[in-house]
């Protein structure tokens, strides 16, 4: 019965038709708060321009674009409008605040074309109307045929059956189709008359999407470990998030260790610094973690670093090291040891204590790394070698990366620049994830190309084409 559902429901709507048909009615669009907006543009259509009916229960006819997925993508008081050549144009309050007009037209209040965005007070929209003959005293409320308003109920049942068929899933199958019966088939194979295939099918698709590049493939230990974390990155972020602090702790921009990673904490003598890693450290015993980091001091300083628990326990052998400013012109000295655990834990913190320092005087302390010795073919800056080889165990004939609205940004500004991801890691220019935290650019692309390499699949960069994701939002609201 089900596979004749459609067909049923239009004959339905077809028989009603036939009986109540009017020669014409009058139509408008509005919205309601439902769902905070977010349900778009709904019509109604009228006999005496008096009382109306909504078209096919509230159906969203014309939806907004604009925005963030979950908190945005908003229509307010939208203004159906109908040139004189008959195309229909929608115009709409994106949200509360940006003050942003969304535009859309179509020929049949089904099939709309995309979205335009003006700024309300630039004289844009005003443009706009004077184009297609129209005003914003032009009428809402438009006088066409019945048959209009019986196409836009047919568009809708036939919406509802496909929704209803795309949401179907394979445990419901047997129950759905309970009637099938076993069907035996003979396949004759001809090797002879093969077709050629490519070999390049089977490849994995990256994007830097729930943490997959920092705190994920990217095998860094240390979370925020170049202090840039900012609210654009998070509403409750900053450049401490991650780090927790033994006395206070200042941040600093002057005299920079790079103008693309301007933030760096002062600790005064017998201050503590501590990560937490992403969600925490994990370590095992006897495995060897690569510790590197730069620090400045005016005159010469003691420095200490382990790793810990919570409760302040030493998971691992304790570095004590000196800090001088005479080993750079600008001041910053980088230092590279290495920490053996002690402990097998998934929760352990990174300590960096100041020792010694100078009266009066303060350490800086910038880009704190901890790696596993042991990353994918123990390449330096590599990649977590169990996920790393997980992927490279499908065999992937190439990799796409870094991803597509990551690729795309939210914003032009926010666009993924592949030069800003290569040289030294203090030299990349981290920036915020549209998907809701940040990127160091540690994983850039000479690490993906390198990746590429190690496992025989071709590299498949993904280069903006100068529009932003689909998902952004003005000023990264």
């Amino acid at each position: 019965m089900k596979k004749h559902m459609l067909s049923i429901m239009l004959l339905l709507s077809a028989g009603w038709v036939c009986a109540n048909q009017p020669d014409s009615v009058y139509v408008k669009g509005y919205t309601t708060a439902k769902n905070n907006y977010k349900d778009g543009l709904h019509l109604a259509y009228s006999l005496d321009g008096k009382h109306w009916q909504p078209v096919a229960d509230e159906f969203s006819f014309l939806k907004s674009d604009y925005g963030r997925w979950g908190a945005e993508k908003r229509m307010i008081n939208p203004q159906l409008l109908r040139a004189q050549n008959g195309t229909w144009h929608c115009l709409f309050d994106v949200n509360e605040r940006d003050g942003v007009v969304g535009v859309a037209s179509s020929e049949d209040l089904i099939l709309w074309t995309p979205q335009d965005y003006y700024v309300g007070n630039s004289g844009e929209v005003e443009k706009y109307l004077l184009s297609q003959g129209l005003d914003k005293k032009s009428n809402t409320v438009c006088k066409v045929p019945y048959q209009v308003v019986q196409r836009l109920v047919d568009h809708s049942m036939v919406t509802a059956y496909k929704n209803e068929k795309n949401a179907e899933t394979a445990e419901s199958f047997a129950a759905r189709h309970a009637d099938l019966k076993p069907v035996s088939a003979t396949l004759n194979i001809n090797q002879e008359d093969r077709k050629p295939i490519s070999d390049k099918l089977i490849g994995v698709f990256f994007e830097d999407i729930n943490y997959a590049a920092d705190g994920g493939l990217y095998a860094e230990l240390i979370q925020n470990r170049d202090f840039e974390y900012t609210s654009k990155d998070k509403k409750e972020w900053n450049s401490l998030t991650a780090w927790t602090s033994k006395g206070s702790v200042r941040v600093e921009t002057a005299n920079p260790l790079h103008d693309n990673n301007k933030h760096y904490a002062l600790l005064d003598s017998g201050q503590t610094l501590i990560n937490e890693g992403f969600n925490g450290i994990a370590i095992q015993t006897g495995e060897k973690y690569d510790f590197s980091v730069f620090v400045k001091a005016s005159s010469a300083s003691l420095f200490s670093v382990r790793l810990i628990d919570a409760a302040g326990k030493s998971l691992s052998n304790e570095l004590v090291l000196s800090a001088t400013s005479r080993s750079a012109a600008n001041g910053w000295k980088k230092i590279e040891k290495v920490l053996t655990a002690t402990a097998t834990v998934p929760d352990a913190r990174l300590e960096i204590k100041a020792v010694k320092v100078a009266s009066g005087e303060q350490l800086a302390v910038d880009m704190v790394s901890l790696f596993p010795q042991k990353t994918f073919r123990n390449r330096k800056n590599g990649l977590r070698k169990d996920l790393a080889q997980m992927i490279a165990d499908i065999k992937p004939r190439f990799v796409r990366f870094p991803g597509g609205c990551v690729a795309h940004g939210n914003g032009m500004d926010n666009i993924y620049n592949w030069k800003h991801t290569i040289g030294k890691l203090e030299e990349r220019k981290p920036d915020f994830n549209l998907w809701g935290y940040h990127q160091t650019k540690g994983l850039g692309y000479f690490e993906y190309f390198q990746y590429c390499e190690d496992i025989g699949a071709e590299p498949l960069p993904v280069l903006a084409a100068g529009v932003p994701c689909q998902n952004s939002a003005h000023n990264h609201a």
